[in-house]
């Protein structure tokens, strides 16, 4: 792993957005260990271990310089959002997305806005199986994916 360090990204603003009982964590293109120093803040002064949120829109759409394991170790999610269509920086990276798999979630939602080569290799059953997760895809012709929480 190696973090990206982007002035552009590390500008970017993420959130924790709580309404209504729903927890939103949403990274924006946020550098890992900015978003890990300050999830550990919030843990330490909630006395919690890890951050339960019903959903995790991805930093940086999937970068795998910006989503690393420890980020991964400290969220608890139900449903994790790739939004990207991989055309101009290639996201999401297999790295970013086999640490939401292997991050010990149990059987979390892989929610991806297209389905292209980068992201239907997760849409296997055998993965899904063994891995323990599931996959969104929008429908043929649809644009997006509606993720209901």
């Amino acid at each position: 792993f190696e973090e990206d360090d982007g002035a552009p990204n590390g500008s970017s603003i993420a959130f924790l957005l709580e309404a209504e009982g729903r927890v939103a964590l949403l990274l924006g293109d946020a550098h890992p260990g900015v978003l890990v120093a300050n999830i550990d803040r919030l843990l330490a002064r909630r006395g919690l271990a890890r951050l339960a949120v019903d959903l995790v829109k991805l930093p940086h759409h999937g970068s795998g310089n910006n989503l690393n394991r420890e980020l991964v170790a400290r969220i608890a999610a139900d449903r994790w959002l790739f939004s990207s269509d991989g055309t101009f920086f290639g996201h999401p990276d297999p790295e970013a997305v086999a640490r939401v798999v292997t991050g010990k979630q149990d059987r979390p939602l892989l929610a991806f806005n297209y389905r292209t080569r980068r992201t239907v290799v997760w849409d296997d059953e055998r993965l899904q199986r063994e891995h323990r997760y599931r996959t969104q895809y929008p429908e043929a012709g649809a644009a997006g994916v509606c993720v209901a929480v």
